[in-house]
Order: structure tokens, then sequence, then C-alpha cells
């Protein structure tokens, strides 16, 4: 079927835009200077084209479904105003346009169509970075050619790009997508996932978008993402009463462990063969479970200090490295890992919203069984405490959409044709 002029142009706004997004926590971003102008110009002629297209009908019921992002911003004003820098407006403005940029693409078109353009992007991606990982890293084929980028604030940090598909040169055998670290590609692999297995309801093609998307997880060798793989295989399992409680018990029990003391677990399996398991395991205290733990109580021990409107944006690394030393961790290499206690030092109080409004997501989620929701909201949390969230437009698109009410969540047969 031939697309009208503004259909044509709503998809290409919404592709375009979805695409930015990506390339906002890619690992372009980390190595191009001024790489945010050029999003920033991308979003203001994207979106002008949107607004042309649809003839200015902005429906007032766009902010009343969309309030989250606007509460994001509110709660973060007592801290900006509380923290008053000129010095950095450069982080505030990084965040503010992360979610500015985000609630645009999420008020485009409907949730569903949202949905599934999220998952056929990241399906491309996904496709895309398996070939190159093939070719490059299991085949073996030279990527001498392929332009190096290095990281603008450490020059240690180098990758091989090729816009959504990065070589990490640290550790060329993992799988990044384009994004600067393999739990980040992870992350949204397994957001995918779920949407796809849960959202989208059930046809065919399912399996194989499913299929592309574990292959893709696969190939990150991060033991995040195996975990978060793990909670995936357990919603699905617990999805209605063909199995047995007695196997979904064990099931369950077994992902707690791999979950609490899976370093321990590698560890001993390095210790019996660390030839074979060497391979699938990373071990940077970057990712470690110890690591994470401290992350959480330096921001709590921040967030004590200073309750109602927090350390701000600006100063949150700085007060963290000094708090690192307080408590006695500056020995270990315990960079910043958690969104939600990070939204909670930098923010005060109103931070907490954050946490709320993924909660909401969850408790929205009414055809999931309790089991499951409770599976989602450990996804979620594992996912947003990897690392920090605060300037990913991808994880505020996701929020915006998931909370969007005004249309159903079953898809029809005509919506589920365009994943074919």
């Amino acid at each position: 079927m031939r697309l009208g002029k503004r259909q044509l142009i709503d998809k290409t706004v919404l592709l375009l835009l979805i695409v930015s997004t990506i390339l906002r926590g890619s690992a372009i971003s980390l190595c191009i200077p001024n790489m945010e102008k050029y999003i920033l110009i991308t979003i203001g002629i994207a979106f002008v084209a949107w607004i042309y297209s649809n003839g200015f009908a902005i429906k007032k019921s766009v902010l009343k479904k969309n309030a989250t992002a606007f509460f994001l911003i509110i709660c973060a004003l007592p801290s900006l105003i509380g923290n008053w820098s000129t010095q950095g407006l450069t982080v505030w403005r990084s965040y503010f346009l992360a979610i500015i940029l985000a609630f645009q693409v999420s008020v485009l078109v409907s949730k569903e169509e949202l949905l599934i353009s999220f998952c056929k992007v990241m399906k491309a991606i996904a496709i895309f970075s398996l070939i190159c990982y093939v070719l490059f890293i299991v085949v073996g084929l030279s990527y001498d050619w392929i332009p190096t980028i290095v990281k603008l604030t450490d020059s240690s940090i180098k990758y091989k790009s090729l816009l959504f598909y990065n070589i990490w040169l640290t550790e060329t055998t993992r799988n990044c997508g384009p994004f600067w670290e393999p739990s980040i590609f992870a992350a949204y692999l397994t957001f995918a996932l779920q949407i796809r297995l849960f959202w989208l309801g059930n046809e065919k093609k399912r399996n194989i978008d499913c299929l592309i998307y574990i292959l893709a997880m696969i190939s990150t060798l991060s033991t995040g993402g195996y975990i978060l793989l793990i909670i995936t295989a357990l919603m699905y399992l617990w999805r209605d009463n063909r199995n047995s409680v007695l196997l979904k018990f064990f099931t369950l029990l077994g992902t707690v462990t791999v979950a609490i003391m899976g370093d321990s677990i590698m560890e001993w399996l390095l210790a019996i063969n660390y030839n074979v398991f060497s391979k699938i395991a990373y071990f940077s205290t970057m990712g470690t479970t110890r690591t994470r733990i401290v992350s959480i109580l330096t921001n709590l021990s921040i967030w004590r200090q200073h309750p109602f409107v927090g350390v701000g944006l600006a100063e949150i690394d700085k007060e963290y490295a000094i708090w690192k030393i307080i408590i006695g961790t500056e020995g270990l290499n315990a960079a910043q890992t958690s969104t939600t206690f990070l939204m909670l030092a930098a923010f005060g109080v109103f931070g907490i919203y954050y946490t709320v409004a993924w909660l909401k997501v969850v408790l929205d989620a009414k055809f999931l069984n309790g089991v499951q929701k409770t599976l989602f909201a450990i996804t979620i949390f594992f996912i947003v405490n990897q690392t920090p969230h605060t300037n990913f437009i991808l994880t505020y698109f996701l929020l915006f959409v998931f909370l969007k009410k005004n249309e159903k969540i079953e898809m029809i047969p005509q919506q589920l044709k365009l994943m074919r």
C-alpha cells in the first residue's frame, strides 16, 4: 500500500528520532566532540517536520497522558535551584534534553506502533551486529580498516566503529552493538525480547525475532545479560499453569542464587577450568556485585547528608569520589552504577519519583501475573542499576511509552503485519 505524504513523513521522523535516541547513548556520543549538538539539530528538524505534517494538531490530552516527563523535570528543579552554579549548566542541559527528546518521540504515534518500531530497530541492529561479530570475531577477518574512535575523557578507551557495531579494543570478543559497553546492549535487547514476548501478542514470526535477540545477547558475553536472559525465561515459564510448581520453584531459586552469588560461582568455575570459562567471564571490577553494593551505599550516604535537594547533577561525581574516601571504599574501583540511588543523592527526596514511575509501569502491566510482575520489576531495576541511565534518552523513551494508556495493549492482526 502506497503511503501518503503525512504517513511517509511520520514514519521517517519516527525512525530518525528512535535512531537519534540510540546514538545518544552510543560509543560515538562519548568519542565525537559536540555530538549532543548534532543530535539537538536532528531533533529540531525532525520534530518540526512532524508538527508540519500533522498541521499543528497536538492534542491537550497528550500532556495529561505523558505527565511523567513533566514530573521528572519538576522534581529536578528544587535541586537545580538549591545547587545553582553556572558552571554545571551543561550537565543539567543534558538531563533535560534527554527527557524532552524522549517525550517528543513518545507522543508521535500510538503505543503499539512505538513498541513495534523499537523492536524493529533493535532487531535490525542485532542482525547487523551479529553479522559483523561473526565476520570479525568468529571468522577472524581483519578490522584494521575500520575507523578508530577514542573516548574524549579517557584516551585509553578505544573502539573500531561501524556506527551500529563497535569493537571495544579492550574486550574485542564482546558484542557492544552501537553502545559503549556490552551490558547496555544486553539491557536494551532484554527490553525488546520482553516486549516481543509479552506486549505484542502471539504470532509465528515472534519466535524468529526472539531468537535474534537471544543470539545477540549471548554474543555480548555479559554476565548481567545472561542473568536477564534467565529472568526473561522465568517470566515466560510462569505465563500459565502448564508447568509444575516444583519446576518453577527450583528455577526461581537457581536464578536468585546466580544473581546473588554470580561472581563467586564464576570464580569457582574458573578454578576448575580457566581456559573454558574465561571465555564467558568478564571480570572487570566495574561490573561486580560488590561494586554495585558500594555504589548504593555511597549514594545513600550522600543522600543522608543532603536529604531535601541533594547535591545536584553537576556535583554528584565529585561528591561520590569524596564519600568513597569517607566510607573507606576508595581502594575499590567502584564506579557509579546505580541510577535509582544516584537520583536520590542528586535530587534529594524528589529523586524517588524516578523509582515510583518505573514501579507504576510494573503495576500497569495488567496482563502479567504476580510472579511475572515481580520478575519484570527485577529486570527494570537490575538494568537501571548496572550503569547510570540519567542521560539515556532511550531509557526515558521506554518509560514514557510503557506508561501510555491511550491505546489497548493487545495487538490486532493489521498491526502485527507491520512486524513482517
